[in-house]
């Protein structure tokens, strides 16, 4: 066999080799990208199931909890919640909204600036949210509720003994998604747990959200990867033994 022709079969194939190594590549990329749009999609919510918010109201103290009875909380709604063609979407209602916020998009300090800043709109307003007040469990629950963000408050410091408590308004989403079996599903009866403070100051909690999460599939990454190895192990032998044999 003539040196050209060698040479031309050598090109060969390193570009066949070269294109075992793209489409590994792509692989791994697609892997991710599927898996995040699956996990992005959001169920109908059903108007059958009926929504529930409980506040559980505690406080820890030398590794006892005790539960803060006769606590009121407020609630009112926000913004409205829709899901539709596997997507969720917050209409903020009048005036619950303002520049740069983003209700499906919020993270954990726009969220208290959000509920602060709402707290201090339905007071100015004079709004009269529901109310409940906790039990001898420091539970209080908000019932027969409408899908949308909700923003809960203690109404006054609560007096308990000798001690004062106080916690930061939030915002809370009823329903939320729960992530199951690598699938989205609403959970209608949602449960907020506001960190209480037993000083005169009022704490910096991070609220709860929650969102589907958008993880990527381990496993066809790690195979994906594990083909990008093999196949620049497969360019690197076929070039030294071209090498041995010149």
């Amino acid at each position: 066999m003539s040196e050209e022709k060698i040479k031309r079969k050598h090109i060969k194939t390193v570009k066949i080799l070269m294109i075992l190594l793209a489409i590994s590549a792509f692989m791994v990329s697609m892997s991710s990208e599927v898996k995040a749009l699956e996990n992005n999609v959001v169920p109908d919510i059903n108007p059958d199931k009926e929504l529930s918010l409980t506040i559980k109201y505690s406080y820890e103290i030398k590794g006892h909890t005790k539960y803060l009875k006769g606590a009121g909380f407020k609630l009112y709604r926000v913004a409205d919640l829709t899901a539709k063609k596997g997507s969720a979407m917050y209409n903020p209602r009048k005036g619950f909204n303002f520049r740069g916020l983003s209700y499906e998009k919020m993270k954990a300090t726009d969220s208290l600036k959000a509920a602060l800043k709402f707290h201090k709109m339905v007071k100015e307003r004079g709004i009269s949210p529901e109310k409940k007040k906790t039990n001898k469990f420091g539970e209080a629950t908000f019932t027969n509720l409408k899908p949308g963000m909700y923003l809960v408050y203690q109404d006054k410091t609560h007096k308990q003994l000798k001690h004062k408590y106080d916690s930061t308004p939030f915002l809370v989403s009823v329903p939320q998604i729960d992530r199951n079996g690598g699938k989205n599903r609403w959970e209608y009866s949602v449960t907020a747990m506001p960190k209480a403070s037993s000083r005169n100051r009022l704490p910096s909690p991070k609220p709860p959200i929650h969102k589907p999460d958008t993880g990527d599939n381990v496993n066809l990454m790690f195979w994906g990867l594990m083909l990008i190895i093999a196949d620049a192990g497969l360019v690197l032998l076929y070039l030294r033994r071209r090498k041995e044999r010149l």
